[in-house]
């Protein structure tokens, strides 16, 4: 199953290069990037989780939270209260929020910037799974070699599903890859990840599909970020999308492929 992930969050990234960008811009670009992407997702007619935080799902117009909430194929997931510091009772206070704003139930949580989270604190606050484990080893970020790369069971019965590497070598196949990899090369690498394994969940952020890099205020992001950011992002998603439709692979949501892990 692939599954298309987006971390819905303010774009407060550029602040961990000592950038100024207000709260207001740090929400109108990702609500522009989630709007180009609904607009994606609903003319190739696939599903996606969207993996929000509160403070986003409550700052964006009421046209756009309509857009997600009407979305049958489009489920609502947890991304905190806000993309910072997880304070205590935040599980389970930003599961309610998203559900009162949504109307949608919340299975499902993944932590900024993907950090460690407690399982007994998450089955605590009433979720089935969890998305915040990268089974990669990014210097100065992940080294999770030894978890698997598949979904698997906690012993309190929480879910876990990986981020997207591939079998064996763990090649990450996470956002910066489709900016930088060689196009070819990442859809073979999501076709070889399938075929051996089954699952593959993509996941991407909304403000990769705006073009703000021509802004004077935000030139400094590193390069390594902004690569093909905007139109190029939503071509080559597109591009994906096609290929692996063509090769007869099933697309589904995160809880759905938690509910199959469950009846196994």
């Amino acid at each position: 199953m692939v599954i298309l992930s987006f971390d819905i969050e303010e774009f407060d990234l550029p602040t961990e290069y000592g950038l100024s960008i207000s709260p207001e811009r740090q929400i109108e670009i990702s609500e522009k990037g989630l709007n180009n992407l609904l607009d994606l997702l609903e003319s190739e007619e696939v599903p996606a989780t969207f993996y929000s935080t509160v403070r986003f799902m409550e700052s964006i117009s009421p046209e756009t939270r309509h857009r997600l909430v009407a979305g049958e194929d489009f489920e609502i997931a947890s991304h905190g209260m806000h993309h910072g510091v997880m304070e205590k009772g935040d599980l389970t206070a930003s599961k309610t929020a998203l559900e009162r704003l949504t109307g949608k139930d919340v299975t499902g949580f993944r932590m900024p910037r993907m950090m460690p989270v407690d399982m007994e604190e998450l089955k605590a606050a009433g979720y089935l799974y969890d998305s915040s484990l990268n089974p990669a080893f990014i210097p100065g970020r992940y080294n999770n070699l030894s978890l698997p790369t598949v979904p698997f069971s906690e012993p309190n019965g929480i879910i876990r599903l990986p981020g997207p590497v591939t079998p064996k070598l763990r090649i990450p196949l996470f956002w910066l890859g489709l900016h930088h990899y060689p196009l070819p090369m990442y859809k073979a690498l999501c076709r070889l990840t399938l075929r051996k394994t089954d699952y593959l969940q993509l996941y991407f952020h909304p403000w990769e599909f705006a073009d703000w890099t021509k802004e004077k205020d935000l030139s400094r992001v590193p390069f390594l970020i902004k690569r093909r950011i905007g139109f190029p992002m939503i071509k080559r998603l597109k591009s994906v999308i096609r290929s692996l439709k063509k090769e007869g692979m099933a697309f589904g949501t995160a809880a759905g492929k938690c509910a199959e892990s469950l009846s196994r």
